[in-house]
């Protein structure tokens, strides 16, 4: 800010005020980014087991890597476990966020919100202990 004093005219002093402005223009790339790509997969401990064997299940959410892949936020899993005589799941490993929610036979397997970052996943173990009385298929089938 400048200020400029002009001299006295008529007894009377003036004051103007010069103020200078100046355009700075800076370049800015925009890049779109693609939106997230997330598959879901569902692999089971073993095709078959002996009674009294345990069964499980691993749940693994990904977010693709490809080139310009975004974050995907907010992921929520639910996922409706098998039932049957004798099976109640438990998580056997995973993140802090996962829990198992109902009774059985109707178990749900929830995952709060996460983040997922582009080449991210997040994976959960689920087991059961298995009896005579289980013996049967279990089909968990991704979604």
């Amino acid at each position: 800010m400048f200020v400029e004093v002009s001299p006295l005219r008529e007894r009377k002093k003036v004051l103007s005020i010069l103020v200078f402005c100046a355009a700075i223009l800076v370049p800015v790339e925009v890049r779109a980014q693609a939106p997230p790509n997330l598959t879901l997969t569902k692999t089971a401990d073993s095709a078959t087991v002996s009674a009294g064997t345990p069964i499980g299940f691993t749940v693994t959410a990904s977010n693709s890597a490809a080139a310009g892949t975004g974050t995907a936020t907010g992921v929520v899993l639910d996922d409706p476990l098998p039932g049957g005589a004798g099976v109640d799941w438990s998580i056997a490993s995973g993140p802090a966020n996962c829990s198992i929610t109902g009774t059985p036979p109707n178990e749900v397997l929830h995952c709060t919100a996460v983040d997922l970052a582009p080449g991210a996943s997040a994976s959960v173990h689920v087991t059961s202990a298995t009896a005579f009385a289980s013996c049967a298929s279990y089909s968990n089938t991704a979604t």
